[in-house]
């Protein structure tokens, strides 16, 4: 379902103007998702009331929400924003994310595709976005970075990580990148599909939260690369 609170760029990558210094202050809003359009198993009912959460004070923002996506993969969420380096040692994070309720010993596979555009397309570390899936509880979403410290969502019940930026090493895949020109929602580019998996170990309540792990931005441009995210289906294996 798209969101009414981004701008259409159907005539290619053009890039938001950035006043370094302006803040990106958005608090947590409610965001109005459809459910995925394939069907999710039985097991686990279609994630709804899907939240946004930034923490930064540093962001430039271009857009977020839910777009349609031009090539026919499943709705997504589109992060445009940038990490003014005006803290060089304070990364900023946006969260999407939903409630889920996980039983005790059963396995959740999520499913969903990826596609990013942006400034750095995908070869400049100055313009890198590493972006998650996990399971997540209030209390890491909540949060602060101070300085370099990890966040501890990092490391707890992460289920996937990817980069925009193509050399990363340690494993960490790079999020397919349009070749067309245009911004991941408009593209025709086909999206990759991505999947994790979650075994509970106590039955709780938890949040599926998809994450943008902005770097500080250097150089003239000072942008932060773009990821569009699909909605996950989600399965239970036997």
């Amino acid at each position: 379902m798209p969101m009414s609170n981004h701008s259409e760029d159907s005539a290619g990558v053009s890039r938001r103007a950035v006043t370094t210094g302006a803040a990106w202050a958005v608090p947590t809003i409610m965001l109005a998702a459809a459910a995925p359009l394939a069907s999710a198993s039985p097991c686990v009912p279609p994630l709804t009331n899907w939240q946004f959460r930034q923490v930064s004070t540093n962001f430039n923002s271009g857009e977020f929400g839910v777009r349609t996506m031009a090539n026919g993969s499943a709705d997504s969420y589109y992060v445009r924003a940038d990490q003014s380096p005006i803290n060089a040692n304070r990364n900023g994070y946006v969260h999407v994310f939903a409630p889920i309720d996980v039983v005790a010993g059963r396995t959740y596979s999520f499913d969903f595709t990826g596609l990013q555009n942006g400034g750095g397309g995908g070869r400049n570390l100055a313009a890198r976005v590493d972006v998650f899936a996990g399971l997540r509880t209030t209390a890491q979403l909540d949060q602060q970075l101070t300085g370099t410290t990890a966040p501890t969502w990092l490391t707890n019940n992460s289920i996937w990580r990817a980069s925009s930026y193509g050399n990363t090493g340690a494993g960490i895949p790079q999020v397919k990148l349009v070749n067309d020109g245009q911004i991941a929602p408009n593209s025709s580019t086909t999206s990759q599909p991505y999947s994790g998996t979650f075994t509970a170990t106590t039955t709780e309540s938890l949040f599926f939260a998809y994450t943008w792990l902005l770097t500080p931005t250097s150089g003239a441009a000072n942008v932060n690369d773009d990821i569009a995210l699909s909605l996950p289906t989600i399965a239970c294996p036997a």
